[in-house]
């Protein structure tokens, strides 16, 4: 080969050589690029995801304060105000990794009154602005969410099952149609379901406790509602299910393997071995739904003396109403298998002891007017009854255990329908020894039902002889929920 042959070869060698290079380096050039930008629309992404999350803890936030001022006849809380510099007071939501906080994003509320010329209407707008990482970041994300809220207040017996100090245990399953409230620690032991009540009755199937809420391993729960815990969530059961929110206000979470349709809010941190399908997950919030202790309601034997007349002793004549004195369980038994076919009064048995009581043993019970019987001793209550051919639907039967050291039991085969409405209040403890369906209101001072209870919530259409606390039961009921654009803020950022 002659050696310009030669030198044309090696200088297309070169310049292939080069072309070739310069495809690898464009290719990698493009590459690159493709990867920063779908880098930078994938934290973008998330900013703006943790955006929203951190808004809807303003959001949150405003519906605590509402609560609390509406509730106190304070003037309303109108959001997070400005600093001593006119500048928007932001807020700051941390979380925690490996025992380091780390910040999560900002956020700032305003509040209005949605009709401020109707004082009776309790409807207020929020607004809430998230940003992630902060107001002050180069490359902050801003969301902004509106939400309407109606503050209403409650009093009466408003729960299906309520508890107070003493807490619930619900053992071998429970069935409640309607709220259920616990002012101390919750333990699932067996499967449990709280349901939205029947149509037409209040109760949207929520699980409220001012304590801890504790489903050990082999136990099941499923909430239709809402969850509101105080201090900490552990879910140890293999396929929980939660149809509405979880909030745990001041503490964290477990959660085996659960699925929550709403969004979990936590005041502390997920465990980072938990299993868990969520709407959306924010942890680290700051305390905003603080869980209220209710105490059980007040009840005094006076109260129906002086509505329904003076008590007749033991059966005595010449009192002008149908209210009964016992000295003892037996002669209250005597009057009831004289009268168990058109029962009817109210009756104050002082025995401190034990009773068995056999609805259905001797003939049928049937219920002529509403009863109440009170008690200082322990009762359990068996068999079933039915309402009388005059009586006018429902009758209502009150049970009601005075002293602290006093229990309350439904036994066998015990069961009503929506004609017996029944309420049963234990300033001792109160549960289930048996299979029981009830229509009505459970409250204790305690649960420590043993099986199988069953309870439709009905709201009771008198609360004679019962008081409720000064302090009403506050509900920041959500309506319209909607994420809006950014919008101006009326105040400078710091």
């Amino acid at each position: 080969m002659s050696d310009r042959l030669r030198n044309f070869d090696e200088g297309i060698g070169i310049v292939t050589a080069v072309i070739v290079a310069f495809i690898v380096f464009s290719l990698g050039a493009v590459w690159y690029s493709i990867s920063v930008h779908e880098i930078d629309e994938t934290t973008f992404d998330t900013h703006r995801t943790t955006a929203l999350h951190v808004a809807d803890g303003g959001v949150r936030e405003a519906m605590y304060q509402l609560s609390e001022t509406t509730l106190n006849s304070e003037p309303f809380w109108t959001g997070s105000g400005t600093d001593a510099g006119g500048n928007c007071a932001v807020s700051t939501v941390t979380s925690e990794v490996g025992g380091v906080p780390k910040p999560l994003g900002q956020y700032w509320v305003q509040v209005t009154d949605s009709t401020p010329a109707d004082l009776t209407d309790s409807r207020y707008f929020i607004e809430a602005w998230g940003w992630s990482r902060d107001t002050a970041s180069r490359q902050r994300t801003m969301r902004k969410i509106e939400q309407e809220v109606d503050i209403s207040s409650e009093r009466g017996f408003v729960y299906a099952l309520f508890a107070a100090s003493g807490g619930i245990a619900a053992g071998n399953q429970k069935t409640i149609y309607g709220d259920v409230y616990s002012g101390n620690d919750i333990t699932i032991s067996n499967y449990t379901e709280i349901w939205a009540n029947d149509a037409g009755f209040p109760g949207e199937g929520d699980l409220t406790t001012a304590g801890t809420l504790t489903i050990p391993g082999g136990s099941n729960l499923e909430v239709q509602g809402n969850i509101f815990v105080q201090d900490y969530m552990s879910d140890s059961a293999n396929g929980s299910s939660y149809g509405g929110d979880v909030t745990v206000a001041d503490g964290g979470a477990y959660f085996k393997k659960s699925t929550v349709v709403g969004k979990v809010g936590l005041g502390g941190d997920l465990d980072p071995t938990s299993n868990l399908t969520a709407g959306s997950l924010a942890t680290g919030l700051p305390t905003l739904e603080h869980i209220a202790y209710e105490p059980l309601p007040g009840f005094d034997w006076a109260d129906i003396v002086a509505v329904h007349g003076a008590a007749q002793i033991n059966g005595g004549t010449g009192a002008t109403g149908p209210v009964f004195e016992w000295t003892t369980w037996g002669q209250f038994d005597d009057w009831f298998k004289a009268n168990r076919d058109s029962m009817f009064g109210w009756h104050h048995v002082t025995d401190a002891g034990s009773h068995t009581w056999k609805l259905s043993q001797g003939g049928s019970t049937e219920w002529s007017d509403d009863f109440m019987l009170v008690f200082d001793g322990n009762l359990t209550l068996e068999g079933g009854s039915s309402i009388g051919g005059a009586a006018t639907a429902p009758v209502m039967l009150t049970f009601v255990a005075d002293t602290v050291t006093s229990d309350f039991q439904f036994g066998k085969n015990l069961s009503s329908s929506d004609d017996l409405q029944y309420v049963v209040y234990s300033k001792g403890t109160v549960g289930a020894s048996n299979l029981t369906k009830i229509y009505g209101v459970v409250y204790g001072e305690a649960d420590n039902s043993a099986n199988k209870l069953e309870v439709h919530f009905r709201p009771p259409p008198s609360d004679i002889g019962f008081t409720f606390p000064t302090t009403l039961r506050v509900m920041a009921q959500p309506l319209v929920w909607r994420e809006v654009p950014d919008g101006v803020l009326p105040c400078p950022l710091p």
